[in-house]
């Protein structure tokens, strides 16, 4: 399976249980290829808040992607579930760096592993589940 990891804002945590789970033993079982070529990705994993700076690129893969492809939600940050990002309307934080708190309203996300961050036993579990 070709996977494409978009890191679409800052978030350590769960680019490093990703990263660590790729390297794990783990990880060899299921085949997993990286690529940056949006024609070639079967399954795009998104990690982190949707920044200004980012939604622009990360449509356009979107876009060019085959039909047939999948998007994976790593973390609480690009969902409903986050509240690390949320600012009070109040302040002069809205909207200066946050797209969208809730990826869902942007794409089709059909998949979602929560966490902050997750754990490396829980993308084995979904891994073994696309089997």
């Amino acid at each position: 399976m070709n996977i494409h990891i978009q890191e679409i804002g800052d978030c350590e945590k769960c680019a490093t249980t990703f990263t660590s789970f790729l390297a794990s033993k783990a990880a060899k079982n299921f085949n997993l290829r990286l690529t940056d070529k949006p024609e070639d990705c079967d399954l795009l994993v998104i990690i982190g808040v949707l920044s200004k700076t980012q939604k622009k690129p990360l449509l356009n893969f979107w876009k060019q992607m085959p039909k047939d492809h999948r998007i994976l939600l790593f973390g609480n940050c690009g969902s409903e579930k986050q509240d690390l990002f949320s600012f009070p309307e109040s302040s002069s934080l809205v909207n200066k760096a946050i797209v969208i708190e809730d990826l869902s309203e942007l794409l089709p996300i059909d998949f979602h592993i929560e966490g902050c961050p997750p754990e490396i036993n829980d993308l084995v579990e979904f891994f073994n589940q696309l089997d």
